[in-house]
């Protein structure tokens, strides 16, 4: 931590480094535009789900989609899924893009979700992130290597 403030001309010059990275990859630049693997696609599948597979509606405010939705994959929105912690003032938090997620844990507002899987199998509440109840751990797998692939 430091204890003066970073001179203007330096910060500046900070921002413009960073600003200037290429975006985070979690799958090799030679795999960028080819075909999704049947997993990732499966994944694919989950996350634009409208129903579930007994036919069972998503409602629409469940859709992974509706907060995550291309080509930025956020919505820009607060939104409450039920991560509220002790010491967190409000449940409500900003929507998180999910380009380069597979690359950018910890995850959750406060980074207690070490893994993607965590997210649904450990912070999952009542299917307020998303209706993902009815998910296998082989369809949980699935949604998380599509999700690797933004």
């Amino acid at each position: 931590m430091r204890t003066d403030p970073i001179p203007t001309r330096q910060l500046d010059e900070l921002a413009t480094f960073i600003e200037h990275l290429p975006p985070t990859r979690t799958i090799p630049w030679s795999r960028v535009g080819k075909p999704l693997t049947p997993a990732e696609e499966r994944g694919r599948r989950l996350f634009f789900a409208n129903q579930q597979p007994d036919g069972t509606p998503i409602p629409l405010a469940l859709r992974c989609q509706t907060c995550h939705r291309p080509p930025l994959f956020t919505d820009r929105l607060l939104r409450s899924v039920g991560t509220k912690a002790p010491r967190d003032a409000s449940g409500m938090f900003d929507t998180p893009h999910l380009i380069g997620i597979g690359a950018s844990a910890p995850y959750l507002h406060d980074g207690r979700a070490k893994t993607l899987e965590e997210l649904w199998t450990t912070y999952q509440k009542n299917d307020l992130h998303g209706v993902s109840s009815y998910w296998s751990k082989e369809q949980l797998n699935d949604l998380v290597e599509y999700l690797k692939t933004l």
